[in-house]
């Protein structure tokens, strides 16, 4: 298991929440890079140079980068051209950094093939796979509203490699969809993963707590992750924090105490 963080998340300006990270003994940062001074259109050849030696100086990689852009995501058609364009740059971009995976969401995906909004988010994300593939970086989708069955079909319809999941048992538990029993639906395509926790589902309004104090059994997930074949990237994600350096680090701490046992 390897430990990372989402670097916005501390809602502190860059470099001081890249030390916060390291003091707090992660090893890598995912950032998102849709807005601010970490935009492609923002961080020059030399700001990226720049970026990696800080990130090197604290012992940090980068593990990932965010490319989702809120809202309806590609399920609007009067701004998924655009959508696609910013998610593509954001993809050469990684390439640029050398980062293998940019997660995103793509819009809740109709369970019905012929859904006219499924086929709008299929065009887009075939779009986005194919530079995602001539970059060498995947695209990982990032799991949501439907269900891992349905995520799973969807994904199989393209014939591209680059493709994959962002694994977040805590949209999926928040919706009402089993976190555990999806990773075996989704095995074959999980790329990235979502440190998240969560309460809610099936009814009653879900809502982001801390990890390990949810409805997530993050040792059984994490086992089961492991027995799917997954060994990458565990990353933190804390939108909803009070005291988010306090928190963070404890997510840090507990992930660090799984993987020791």
């Amino acid at each position: 298991m390897k430990i990372a963080v989402l670097l916005d998340h501390y809602f502190l300006p860059v470099r001081e929440a890249i030390g916060q990270a390291a003091r707090a003994g992660f090893e890598g940062v995912q950032i998102y890079t849709t807005a601010g001074e970490l935009a492609p259109e923002n961080l020059s050849r030399s700001g990226q140079r720049e970026l990696l030696r800080l990130l090197a100086d604290h012992r940090l990689v980068l593990s990932a980068l965010c490319a989702d852009l809120g809202g309806p995501r590609f399920a609007d058609s009067a701004t998924v051209d655009t959508r696609v364009t910013r998610t593509c740059r954001i993809i050469e971009q990684a390439a640029e950094l050398r980062v293998p995976v940019v997660t995103a969401h793509v819009g809740t995906i109709s369970s019905k093939p012929e859904d006219p909004s499924r086929r709008q988010i299929a065009e887009a994300v075939d779009a986005v796979g194919a530079v995602a593939d001539r970059a060498g970086v995947i695209f990982a989708i990032e799991t949501g509203q439907e269900a891992p069955a349905v995520l799973a079909e969807f994904i199989a319809g393209f014939n591209n490699s680059a493709l994959g999941v962002n694994y977040d048992p805590a949209n999926l538990l928040m919706n009402g969809f089993d976190a555990l029993a999806g990773v075996a639906v989704l095995a074959n395509y999980i790329r990235y993963v979502h440190a998240k926790d969560s309460v809610g589902g099936e009814g009653r309004v879900g809502r982001e707590v801390p990890l390990g104090q949810g409805g997530v059994n993050y040792p059984e997930f994490a086992r089961a992750l492991e027995s799917a074949g997954y060994t990458g990237w565990h990353t933190v994600e804390r939108k909803h924090a009070q005291t988010p350096v306090a928190e963070l680090a404890a997510a840090c701490e507990y992930l660090r105490s799984l993987r020791s046992r």
